[in-house]
């Protein structure tokens, strides 16, 4: 922001600038830069003002701010006026930028697919082998053997599939939430 002078032209005040060095030099502060002074005694000299004057201030001291890829149209005027082709530039950037974001997203929701279908697919595999390895330890008379491995693997499914969690996700987020 560039820094200007305001000179009341009815009051015959002196400019803004000699007022925030006078002001800063009576306080007991031997700088005379306008940086270099509290915010209580800015106050102190707006008050001072003339309303015009103040009005004028206020619209100097306005701070113009954006978020985004893309900057306000009189940004992108100021750009066009250094540079011919520099908003169609920002422009194409933004259209990049978003488009690389939206492939991320999509490359992300594709692997959490792909996870999810291979743990379902290994989850079916492991349980009827476990059910299978119980009937065949049950048919030669390993009953007791048989029973822990089968009922195990029952409750294993019921706890994931039915309650569609993991058995240690809960302390998990317990110990996340605590740590934050």
């Amino acid at each position: 922001m560039e820094n200007e002078t305001l000179t009341s032209d009815t009051s015959g005040q002196q400019p803004l600038d000699e007022q925030l060095n006078t002001n800063s030099t009576k306080s007991g502060n031997q700088s005379a830069s306008a940086g270099d002074i509290s915010q209580e005694q800015v106050f102190e000299i707006i008050e001072k003002l003339p309303k015009a004057d103040r009005k004028a201030l206020l619209a100097i001291m306005t701070e113009n701010q954006f978020s985004g890829p893309i900057p306000p149209p009189e940004i992108l005027a100021g750009y066009q006026s250094i540079l011919p082709d520099a908003p169609e530039r920002i422009l194409i950037m933004a259209e990049k930028e978003q488009a690389h974001r939206h492939s991320l997203e999509n490359d992300e929701m594709k692997s959490s697919v792909k996870q999810t279908s291979i743990g379902q697919i290994m989850g079916v595999c492991l349980s009827g082998m476990f059910g299978v390895i119980s009937l065949v330890l049950g048919l030669y008379g390993h009953d007791w053997l048989a029973g822990v491995l089968g009922s195990s693997t029952v409750i294993s499914l019921a706890v994931i599939f039915v309650l569609n969690q993991r058995p240690n996700s809960n302390k998990n987020n317990r110990n996340e939430e605590i740590n934050q």
